[in-house]
Order: structure tokens, then sequence, then C-alpha cells
């Protein structure tokens, strides 16, 4: 196969990498998409092809960044390529945290959905994926993740599947909840609908910049890597799209729950309910622990003493935090505001893109009059 060919085997094994990777806590719960889509009426799906459309265009950038220049550490020197050495020193660090509070929201995604499936105390689910991250991240279990991680693909046929069904059996309706949205006491992530999509990509990338920016390196055929990347964001959006749907036809029954997609599908049937909360759990575990990883591996060096002991003491940290606060304002909180400091790095991605354009319009004009 020539570098030119497309395997489509491996653009579908991207896409789902892509996949697996976004579908923690917030995404899988639904909790997501109600506070930064649905609480806003039908407005939604105008958020949906906004999200589409710069999540395209910004992780394609760093898949470039990461496959012309080879970077090896691809946090810091993207955060660098694009924002200077000290304004990405800057988000190299906030990135860093920030993917550690996410760990902490992951946590507390668990805990949410053993609470509303089964009743458990939410310090059970907590503790469930703190102590497996931990493990995982302690005794390098990589394998266990990439196994668990290859049921994204069927996490988010789970998620349009159950809010298909949750459209087509909704107590309300999307024309009456449309109209319901706006006006009832819902947690948004913002007082309007373009602020709340501001932040949710400004959230989004601070996770996906060296994710991304690993694809491009990586992949020896670039074109694999587009395609591929290309359809895992186009599913992911069309998944935001569809559950935002569900969850406007829905509103009434699920605007104060902690799990709204759950409660969508154990209103049209209990038995999947049961089996998404268990793949809803799983997928949280995937995600919580590269989120963990992330910011134990930027202080200390992997397999050291000092890692080790530096994750136990982050994973008991999450926990406590993530036992104190309820799971639907923790998304409040910490990916609202990382949301629109993260947005202000999409000002230094499209500024670099234009210094980029005119240098080699300068450079194509210098050739021309040299001619």
């Amino acid at each position: 196969m020539t570098d030119q060919e497309i395997s489509w085997k491996r653009v579908l094994v991207i896409a789902g990498s892509v996949v697996a990777y976004y579908m923690g806590a917030g995404y899988a719960t639904g909790q997501e998409m109600l506070q930064y889509f649905a609480a806003y009426g039908l407005i939604s799906l105008v958020s949906c092809v906004i999200y589409f459309t710069f999540f395209w265009y910004l992780n394609d950038n760093f898949m470039v960044a990461g496959h012309q220049g080879h970077f090896e550490n691809g946090m810091q020197q993207v955060c660098r390529h694009f924002c200077g050495k000290y304004i990405g020193s800057f988000y190299d660090w906030f990135a860093t945290i920030f993917c550690y509070l996410c760990f902490v929201v992951m946590c507390s995604g668990g805990g949410a959905v053993l609470w509303q499936q089964y009743g458990l105390p939410t310090w059970v689910g907590v503790l469930l994926i703190a102590v497996s991250g931990v493990a995982t991240v302690v005794f390098g279990l990589g394998k266990m993740v990439d196994v668990i991680g290859r049921m994204g693909p069927v996490l988010i046929l789970l998620c349009i599947a159950g809010a298909v069904l949750g459209i087509i059996f909704a107590d309300t309706g999307i024309s009456r909840g449309s109209e319901l949205a706006p006006t009832l006491d819902i947690m948004k992530a913002a007082p309007t609908w373009w602020q709340a999509i501001i932040s949710d990509i400004g959230f989004a990338i601070m996770w996906m910049v060296a994710f991304f920016a690993g694809i491009g390196r990586q992949e020896k055929n670039f074109k694999n890597a587009r395609y591929g990347a290309l359809l895992g964001i186009f599913m992911v959006s069309l998944a935001f799209g569809i559950v935002s749907l569900a969850e406007i036809a829905n509103i009434e029954m699920i605007r104060n729950s902690q799990v709204p997609l759950l409660l969508i599908i154990d209103n049209v049937s209990p038995l999947a309910a049961h089996v998404y909360s268990v793949v809803v759990f799983l997928g949280v575990y995937t995600t919580a622990c590269p989120l963990l990883w992330t910011g134990v591996n930027r202080i200390a060096e992997e397999k050291t003493p000092k890692y080790r002991w530096l994750t136990v003491v982050l994973g008991v940290a999450g926990f406590f935090i993530a036992v104190a606060l309820p799971f639907n304002r923790l998304v409040n909180i910490v990916y609202v505001i990382n949301g629109y400091v993260g947005f202000i790095f999409v000002v230094f991605v499209v500024a670099r893109n234009v210094r980029d354009y005119r240098a080699r319009k300068a450079a194509e004009a210098d050739t021309y009059e040299a001619v």
C-alpha cells in the first residue's frame, strides 16, 4: 500500500479511539449535553454544528502540528507551537491541572451512575473509579484500558439508540420541550447558548491537544489520521445532537437528574438501563485513567517511587472532592470555568494560522518576483 492510499480499517480504528477517549462521565451520562445544549431548546442543534466545525478545525491543526513537528512531548510542544514559550508553558500546566480535575469529575460520574441506577451510596461508585484508576496508573495495566476502551464505538451507538427510543416514547415531546427548556430551573453552563458553546469548545480541546498531536505524529499515512479523526468527531457531534433532542423531548422528567440519559433509557426499558449503566461505568473508567496519568506524569517520572506516591495522593484527594460535590455541580464548575480559559487558546491557534498563511503568501510573492 502506498502512502497515498487510504486504509479504511485504520480510519475506523482511529475514529473508534477518538470516540473512546471522549466518552467520559459528562458525555455518556448526558449531563454535558443537558447543561450545554438541551437546556437552551432547539437552538442546541445550531450549537452542535458549530461544535463540529470548530472541533474538527482545531484538532486537525493539532494533528498537523504533531505530524510536521514530530513532537514527542505533545502537550508542551504543541502549546508552545501555537502560543509561544511563556503563554505556551502556562497552557501546558493549565491543561495538566484541568485533566486532573476532569479525573475528579469522572470519579463523581461513576458515583452518580451507581446511585441513580442501583441506589448505592455515591461514595461507592466514586471509590471504585478512584481505586481502579490509581491501580491502573500505578501498575501500568494499560492493556486493560485498551481492551475496555474498544467499547467506545459500542457506547456511542448505545447513546444514539437510547436517545432515539427516548424521542419516540417521550412524555413531553420535542416541540413542547423546546418551549419549556429555557423557562425551567435547569443547571446551565452559561446564561446564553452561544456562551455555552464557547465554553464547551474551550474545555473539549484542552482534553484533545496531546491526543490528536500524538495521532498526527504516529500515523505514517496522514490521510488515515485525517479521515479517522473526521469520522470520530462527526460521530461525537451526531450523538450530541440526537441525545440533546431526546433530553429536550423528556425535559420535565430529566431536568434535575444527575444521569439524564440513563433516566431516559430506564423510562423506555429498565433492562436496557441496567446494561447501559454497566457500559457507562466502564467508559468512565477508561476515560479516568489517562486523565489521572496526564496529571501525574507531568510532575513525576513513570515507575518511580515519587510517581507511585503522587498517584495515590491525587487519587485520595480526588475521592474526597468527588464525594463532597454533586456530579452536576462538578461538571458545571470544572468544565465551564476551564472552558472559557481554553477558548482563548482557540484565538492563538487562529492567529498562528493567519501568520503562517501570510508567510506563505509572502514567500510565494518573493519567488514570483525572483523569476
